[in-house]
């Protein structure tokens, strides 16, 4: 379920109907000038509103390459760890509140504290909520301290809250969930030193633990509940030998255990891996090669694996750069993964999926600073994909699924185009897949094809409009048992628009409407969004 409101997110920027809030990864156009840069960018892992880029506000983040997981998809810290392009103020943070109707109240706080030298303090909140037929709600926060130096170190705390519910309950006499609840706490922590001289060496430490809890509840009484813990470490020792060529070895390991109350036993499962792997980079190229050594340990069984890891990047000027990457690894299928997406199935018994390949290449490039570009295409093979059964009933009943495994062969082709100014901006992605299953069953509710653009127009720095769009094909998913008919969701495009006028430097308010054409939107089967909705609010900065 967090896909599909990932996705609404996507649509329209302060939709209400949201459950989850995005983490974004920021992608940096030139990626040859140097292993570490700063871009400027939004405020990380929260919305921030187009009034405050109004007032030239905007943030620059420190980026460091992160080679574990890709060369080029440079990941940002936390967001205490950003910058002003100006002298810092003594604290900078933003409060937005809404609602619409239907009934959905949504909120944001966001704040950025340098506490003193070299310290800085973040603090997230998020509140989404959805009372129509079904409910749905979720909270998350989080804060994080940082000191920054040549030697950098961090801490953070973080958790989360789901509550969902189905109104159209079946009859007493047949055991169907009612309402689930969902929390997760934990924190992480993470020391990283990062060079690129001669002779230095560079270092990268995170360690997270977190616990999480599901419960389902019929009509007449509770279900199971399923409670998990995980612990994941990463590790990153490198050394360069010049300013071109490091030698590097990182570790990984994930560890999960859970277990159903209803019969205490717990299921324990972990993945260990070692990275080896060297780094040329240069002022046009970027060339690392290494392998993914690994182990997956469960109480029954060890498997051994080795991945080769692969990436390549080459620019022949800022216009066009070309790229290339080869990856796999194992993946534990966990309880805080999969809640999200499908919160109605507690099942400790998990199959857990391995990317024998995944790869990707295409081209990049940046024009004049204002129009950017990537288009690519991508081939992946994974064992062991998770998929859902369900039951071909209407929508609104509530949902009966079962964890089906096959193994999945994708092609992928996409595109992404930017254009921005200083009044306007525009942005579209459009992207094909093509899914072959051994068993021949369908996929989980994956489309061919998915097509999403915003605009953005700030007039006189006044007033700030902005259109969102999207178009996602019909897709479908497996009946619950063999010979069940397949059951379809209907293509469909969903449209979004918001105004904001901004009153002076510290409040604004804005209007909004979500699904304008009124569409059947169901992103999975059960799960049906509302019609249009129109709503209002207001953001405060201080």
């Amino acid at each position: 379920m967090r896909h599909l409101f990932i996705i609404c997110f996507l649509f329209l920027s302060l939709t209400l109907t949201a459950q989850n809030k995005i983490n974004p990864v920021i992608q940096v156009e030139r990626l040859y000038d140097a292993d570490l840069m700063e871009v400027t960018k939004p405020v990380l892992d929260t919305r921030v509103p187009d009034s405050l880029r109004t007032f030239n506000t905007l943030f620059q983040y420190t980026i460091f390459d992160k080679p574990l997981s890709n060369l080029y998809a440079f990941v940002p810290l936390a967001a205490a760890v950003m910058e002003p392009q100006k002298p810092y103020e003594k604290h900078f943070g933003y409060l937005s509140l809404g609602s619409g109707y239907p009934w959905t109240p949504a909120g944001d706080l966001h704040l950025q504290l340098p506490v003193k030298s070299r310290w800085f303090m973040g603090i997230d909140g998020i509140h989404r909520s959805l009372w129509d037929e079904t409910d749905r709600m979720t909270n998350q926060g989080s804060f994080t301290l940082e000191r920054r130096g040549k030697h950098s170190f961090y801490i953070k705390a973080d958790g989360e809250h789901l509550y969902n519910t189905f109104a159209r309950p079946l009859p007493l006499s047949i055991a169907a969930p009612s309402s689930q609840t969902y929390y997760r706490a934990g924190g992480q922590a993470g020391l990283y030193s990062l060079n690129n001289q001669a002779s230095t060496w560079s270092y990268r430490a995170d360690l997270s633990y977190r616990h999480a809890s599901a419960s389902m509840a019929q009509f007449v009484d509770s279900l199971a509940s399923q409670r998990e813990n995980a612990l994941d470490g990463e590790f990153l020792l490198g050394y360069n030998l010049s300013r071109v060529f490091s030698v590097n070895l990182g570790a990984q390991s994930f560890f999960s255990s859970r277990k159903l109350t209803d019969d205490s036993v717990w299921v324990s499962k972990a993945i260990v891996n070692i990275f080896p792997h060297v780094i040329w980079s240069g002022e046009k190229y970027k060339l690392g090669i290494g392998a993914r050594v690994g182990f997956l340990l469960t109480e029954k069984e060890s498997l051994f694996d080795i991945f080769p890891w692969i990436e390549a990047h080459y620019a022949f000027d800022p216009v066009f750069a070309v790229y290339f990457s080869m990856d796999g690894k194992r993946e534990l299928n966990t309880l805080q993964n999969r809640i999200p997406e499908n919160p109605w199935l507690l099942d400790p018994l998990m199959n857990d999926r391995r990317i024998r390949l995944n790869a990707e290449a295409g081209f990049t490039g940046t024009i004049q600073d204002v129009f950017s570009y990537r288009i690519y295409g991508g081939y992946r093979i994974t064992e062991d994909q998770i998929y859902y059964r369900t039951i071909p009933y209407p929508p609104g009943y509530p949902g009966c699924y079962k964890l089906d495994y096959d193994d999945e062969t994708r092609y992928t082709a996409g595109a992404w185009v930017s254009y921005h100014s200083k009044p306007f901006e525009a942005k579209i992605h459009a992207a094909w897949y093509k899914y072959i299953l051994s068993q021949g069953t369908v996929p989980w509710h994956m489309p061919a094809w998915e097509v999403s653009g915003q605009a953005r127009y700030n007039w006189r720095e006044r007033i700030i409009v902005a259109i969102t769009a999207g178009y996602r094909s019909r897709s479908g998913a497996p009946g619950l048992y063999d010979g069940d008919p397949v059951i379809e969701l209907p293509a469909f495009t969903n449209l979004g628009a918001r105004v904001e006028y901004v009153w002076g430097r510290h409040f604004s308010t804005f209007l909004y409407g979500q699904n304008l054409l009124d569409r059947e939107i169901y992103y999975y089967n059960l799960y049906r969004e509302p019609g249009i909705t129109f709503g209002t609010g207001l953001t405060l900065r201080f």
